[in-house]
């Protein structure tokens, strides 16, 4: 019985028979040498990794000018963070795009230290979804309403603090009737600085009835 034993780079070939002793061993080269190995030194660690940070979605028309009226000149954004800044209605301080810290989240300072414009755009979402679902508990019948319209709602909640019937009767009218024309005149809000000055905000409806489409 011939047997055939690969030792690394050679291969011993021998013939061995059971009442026979071992016969003559020959040495015949292997055809497929081991490759080179790579010695690795386990005493030298792997360099840390640094996680990437995700990239948020851009943001859409309306998101984009949302962001325009409430923070144009990025107040408070410095060396890519954001640090609270001072609300121009007085109060507790904001940061990024609008957001009005409570006084929970002031007596924490767990913004005192800034957030990264990812942080502050995230942040930024959050609070427009959580003014959708004020707008839907003063408004029934908002998620039936054309895009556009919630957009308006959702801006006005955000600057107002929110949209009931009875103080956005012909607004709410003009939308359930599908009137642009209307709603462009009837969402402009009011502003109340820190002195207690009142304007209208005829800038900030124009900039949102712009980028949501209504027509004129």
């Amino acid at each position: 019985m011939k047997k055939v034993i690969s030792l690394g780079l050679l291969v011993v070939s021998m013939s061995v028979s059971s009442n026979q002793p071992v016969g003559k061993l020959t040495v015949v080269e292997d055809p497929q040498p081991v490759g080179a190995l790579t010695v690795v030194d386990e005493a030298q660690p792997v360099g840390k990794l640094t996680p990437v940070e995700e990239q948020p979605a851009p943001f859409n028309n309306f998101e984009s000018a949302l962001a325009e009226v409430e923070n144009a000149q990025k107040v408070g954004f410095k060396d890519g963070m954001w640090k609270p800044h001072a609300s121009p209605e007085g109060g507790t301080d904001t940061i990024g795009y609008g957001h009005k810290l409570t006084k929970a989240e002031a007596a924490s300072g767990k913004y005192d230290d800034g957030i990264s414009d990812s942080d502050a755009i995230a942040l930024y979402r959050k609070d427009i979804e959580s003014h959708k679902d004020v707008v839907r508990k003063d408004v029934k019948d908002f998620d039936e309403l054309p895009p556009k319209y919630q957009d308006v709602l959702v801006n006005i909640a955000y600057n107002t603090g929110g949209v009931k019937e009875n103080k956005w009767p012909s607004l709410l009218k003009g939308m359930r009737a599908g009137d642009d024309a209307v709603v462009r005149k009837e969402m402009v809000t009011s502003f109340t600085d820190e002195k207690g000055k009142k304007g209208k905000l005829i800038t900030r409806a124009k900039k949102i009835a712009d980028a949501v489409g209504l027509s004129e």
